[in-house]
């Protein structure tokens, strides 16, 4: 029997962790069903899994997503969870951006609150 995934060598904050054993999970579950299909060899799934745990631990979600991104560019095959996370990351982005905004609209603070709407801090 081949092992895909194996332990990985620290422990990021736990909302990454989760975050982490989401995405190996989902990541798992798209080799196991492309092998099943014969659209992917166990040997290139078995360097998807090592190029992926090379990746570990993420230090925060956008480096999650750079990293994941640059995987997804190399193996078709993760697209979807790349699409997937990155939407997920972007929503919460924005949700954040809407309460700075918001905050500093009600301190009466409409410059800030317009370069956050801008990119800004």
């Amino acid at each position: 029997m081949i092992t895909i995934f194996t332990m990985q060598q620290t422990t990021p904050k736990p909302e990454l962790k989760q975050l982490e054993d989401r995405i190996e999970k989902e990541l798992l579950d798209v080799i196991i069903e492309h092998l099943k299909s014969g659209e992917l060899e166990l040997e290139k799934a078995q360097i998807l899994s090592q190029e992926f745990l090379s990746l570990l631990p993420f230090h925060d979600k956008a480096e999650l997503l750079k990293k994941l991104g640059s995987l997804s560019g190399r193996y078709q095959e993760i697209q979807m969870i790349f699409a997937k996370y990155a939407g997920e990351l972007e929503r919460e982005q924005s949700s954040q951006k809407v309460v700075q905004m918001t905050e500093h609209i009600k301190a009466g603070n409409i410059e800030a609150a317009i370069q956050i709407a801008k990119g800004g801090t």
